[in-house]
Formats: structure tokens, C-alpha cells, sequence
């Protein structure tokens, strides 16, 4: 009968392996990669105790100074949470790159993955192991919205109010709006896994707000006219990330950027127009791509419907470089226009 290996022989701080020999660290290599195809991919835990525990500390984090002038800081709490809820996230297509679960399952890659997470990370664990298959070369993940960051942005924007979140994505801002003084928080999700996640959190932690989620894209879903507070959302851009192959998904409905702008961007707007009250605000959260002139396109769509582009702010994010600890943040755009 095969041993069973322990997560407590590798899981372990940095100065356990730093020194070894080269033969000691490659079988330190192994027993991790051993480990692992025993346990599979290391999911965030669905365990009810640690989902509380980690709602329970999202809420006594004090936000209060996470909007500063022109810039949105970020924490993670909550972000585990959140994740828990999409064990698929890790398997979602961005670009040419290849998936998180795809270089786990791949032995050649995984062991480089081992590799460079002992070279770059201070410690070993499930989460140093999620972070680097994310940030692998040839590797793409999905990101998440910060909880916190969501829920400062709704206390700036919509204490009280009605929100639509138009892609309700990894519930990352469906977090926020739990957690912030929302009256309503509704979400558009194309994705049938994505939105049953979505309804699942909803489920165990939204009692306290009125949350809808509903199973179609944001360019299908009118809102009552002059219902809504804010209109927040981080949306897909074209066929960059593919969440799934379901003829939901407005890069299938769409199969061309120019068809894509005018049945999903602009639709999208004219939606989030019709719904908001006079003089309410839409941001929308893209991460500037080289080449793409995003900010342009974004800001001709709205202006289009009748927008009015006022200002752009910035969403820290972490840097992924992980010895680099000079640059702590990268930033991305988060445009602000008013009806």
C-alpha cells in the first residue's frame, strides 16, 4: 500500500529549504508533486466554519480609509471567501495562455511550478501553489474584484441604494454590497456554474441585503427606468477571457469585436442608462491591455448612449513579483460617468 504523505512534512517556511543540497531539494520537488496528485488541485476550502470565519473578518475590517482621493486601496479579506464559491474560475481561458488547472494537471509544468514557487515564495502551502499557477509563464488566471474595494466604492456611491452589477462575475462586489449598507444589489451572470455560485454566497451570507441574481447577460436585462443608484460592474472584454462555451456568452453570441461592441458594449449602456436615476453614476473597471485603446472605445460607447465621461480612478492591485517588494501596486482604470 502506497504512503500517504502529510501536508505537515511540506508545508513549510522558506529557511526549511533554502540550504539543501541539490539532490534534498529536488526530492523536497517530488514529495510536494506527490502530494498533490494525491490531494488534486488545492481548491479554496468549502468547509462552513472557514467560510465564516472568513465573512466574520471581511465585517470587522474598518474600510473607512480605503477611498483616497483618486485611488481605491485594496485588502483581501474576503477574497478566499469569495473564490470558494467558483472551483471553475481556475479553469477559465484567457487569451492564448493556457489555465491554472491545465498547468497543474500538465506533470512537466507543475514541477516548474513547484520549482519557482520554492525559488520566488517565502513559504509552501495550498495558497503559495494557487498564487504561482496563476502568475506561471504561459499561465493565465482570472482575478477577482476586492470585497473591501467594492464595498467602499458602494459607500461612496450607493449608501442606500439600488445597484446593478452587470457582470456578476467571481462575487467579489456581491461580498461588498453584503457587507456595505446597500438597500438592493442586483447581478446579471451569463455563466450557469458562475451564477450558481453566485446564488450559493448569496444564500449563506446575503440575509441581511436584497440580492437578485439573474441567469443572462447584462445586454438582455432592462432594469426599471429610473430604479437604480449605480451601475458598477468589471466587464469581459471580447473573447480575452472566455468564462464558459455556453451561447450565453457574449463572445459567442458576438463573434466579432465590432458585432461585440454593438450588441453587448453598447446595449449593455443603454441599459444601465434607462435604469439609473437622473444624474446617478456607471463605473466600469477594465484593465488597460497595450493595444487595445480601451479607455477610447469604453468612453465612445457611453458617450454614445448619452454619458457623460467625468473622471477616472485607480484600483490598486497587487504587483505579482513576488522578491520585488519596491513596487508594491499596479493599478487599473476605473472610469466614472454620469446619466
Amino acid at each position: 500500500m502506497k504512503k500517504m504523505i502529510k501536508k505537515e512534512g511540506i508545508f513549510q517556511n522558506e529557511a526549511y529549504w533554502r540550504n539543501m543540497e541539490c539532490g534534498d531539494f529536488e526530492s523536497y520537488v517530488y514529495t510536494i508533486f506527490h502530494y498533490y496528485r494525491q490531494e488534486g488541485f488545492p481548491y479554496y476550502s468549502t468547509d462552513m466554519e472557514y467560510r465564516q470565519k472568513e465573512f466574520n473578518k471581511l465585517v470587522k475590517y474598518d474600510r473607512t480609509n480605503l477611498f483616497q482621493d483618486d485611488v481605491v486601496k485594496q485588502t483581501m479579506h474576503g477574497l478566499g471567501l469569495a473564490w470558494s464559491y467558483f472551483p471553475h474560475a481556475f479553469d477559465v481561458k484567457c487569451g492564448n495562455k493556457i489555465t491554472p488547472f491545465e498547468a497543474f494537471i500538465d506533470d512537466d509544468i507543475f514541477l516548474k511550478v513547484i520549482r519557482k514557487r520554492l525559488k520566488m515564495g517565502t513559504y509552501m502551502s495550498d495558497s503559495g501553489i494557487r498564487k504561482m499557477l496563476k502568475i506561471f509563464s504561459g499561465v493565465q488566471g482570472v482575478s477577482n474584484f476586492r470585497p473591501t474595494a467594492a464595498a467602499a466604492i458602494y459607500d461612496k456611491f450607493a449608501k442606500d441604494g439600488v445597484v446593478w452589477d452587470m457582470s456578476g462575475g467571481w462575487g467579489g462586489r456581491l461580498l461588498g454590497a453584503i457587507i456595505s449598507n446597500v438597500k438592493h444589489y442586483i447581478a446579471t451572470e451569463p455563466s450557469s456554474k458562475t451564477e450558481l455560485g453566485l446564488a450559493a454566497l448569496r444564500d449563506d451570507f446575503g440575509d441581511k441585503s436584497s440580492i437578485d441574481i439573474f441567469g443572462l447577460g447584462s445586454e438582455d436585462y432592462i432594469p426599471d427606468k429610473n430604479s437604480l443608484d449605480l451601475c458598477f460592474t468589471s466587464p469581459p472584454y471580447f473573447n480575452l477571457e472566455k468564462y464558459s462555451n455556453e451561447n450565453t456568452q457574449s463572445y459567442i453570441k458576438y463573434p466579432s469585436k465590432d458585432e461585440w461592441i454593438e450588441g453587448y458594449l453598447t446595449e449593455t449602456f443603454k441599459n444601465c442608462y434607462y435604469g439609473l436615476k437622473s444624474g446617478a453614476v456607471m463605473l466600469i473597471n477594465i484593465a488597460d491591455i497595450k493595444g487595445k485603446e480601451l479607455k477610447k472605445e469604453m468612453i465612445k460607447t457611453a458617450e454614445m448612449v448619452g454619458f457623460k465621461y467625468k473622471t477616472e480612478y485607480k484600483l490598486a492591485l497587487s504587483n505579482i513579483n513576488l522578491r520585488n517588494k519596491e513596487k508594491k501596486f499596479k493599478y487599473e482604470p476605473i472610469y466614472l460617468f454620469t446619466k
